[in-house]
């Protein structure tokens, strides 16, 4: 899988860091400032972020203490790049929970070192986060089981699933919702249940495999919660 490298300084120095890499599964990008670095990230998360103190100087520093403090960015693996003799910047930027350093003049064997190590270290986190909700997920569905009128279980369910992306089952999960609210007579709230049910389906462009059964069920809900569409 190709990882992504965003590199915070000049395309002069580009070069450097392509050829110390030897990894043609590497894309590198280069902004020059804050403002591109964010836009950059908003356009394609990257893998990993290496500041180069030696190409922009002070402002590394800013940019570094931004993307460390900032909930959005501060879990992107960050190395800071600095020279040797740099005394001055390197104190500084030990005070930024950055993820590595690597110094200048650049050795080639303990760069890719470095890179390798925080790239193995996110796709580590990655699949610990995945069993993570794997599990959560199982959890609830094992107790919606046993007690299938647990709505806040049901709720956190539906949530975890419009997040990963499994809309369908938000969907039905969300229809659950609204039925068990029903025999609630609890209107209001199977009222927002199918609002979010056809709010999913306005956003979504794509085709769901089993969309016209579940709209089948959301008209009969919709039918019997007296609700003109």
């Amino acid at each position: 899988m190709q990882k992504n490298i965003l590199l915070v300084g000049t395309e002069e120095r580009l070069p450097l860091y392509q050829e110390a890499a030897e990894n043609p599964e590497i894309e590198f990008r280069v902004v020059g400032n804050l403002h591109a670095t964010l836009e950059a990230i908003k356009e394609k998360i990257p893998s990993l972020i290496m500041v180069d103190n030696e190409a922009l100087g002070a402002t590394s520093l800013d940019i570094a203490h931004t993307l460390k403090k900032y909930p959005g960015t501060q879990r992107l693996p960050l190395i800071f790049i600095v020279t040797q003799n740099n005394q001055g910047s390197l104190l500084d930027a030990l005070d930024i929970p950055v993820n590595d350093y690597l110094f200048l003049p650049l050795d080639t064997e303990d760069f890719k070192l470095r890179i390798k190590t925080q790239l193995e270290l996110l796709d580590l986190k990655e699949k610990r986060k995945l069993i993570s909700v794997k599990e959560k997920v199982e959890e609830l569905e094992k107790l919606l089981e046993i007690f299938p009128e647990y709505n806040a279980a049901r709720q956190e369910l539906s949530a975890i699933y419009e997040k990963t992306g499994q809309v369908e089952k938000a969907m039905d999960s969300n229809l659950q919702l609204a039925k068990e609210y029903y025999k609630q007579n609890n209107f209001g709230l199977a009222m927002d249940e199918i609002t979010k049910i056809k709010n999913i389906i306005a956003q979504q462009s794509i085709q769901f495999t089993a969309q016209a059964p579940l709209l089948e069920a959301l008209d009969r809900c919709i039918q019997m919660l007296g609700i003109v569409k």
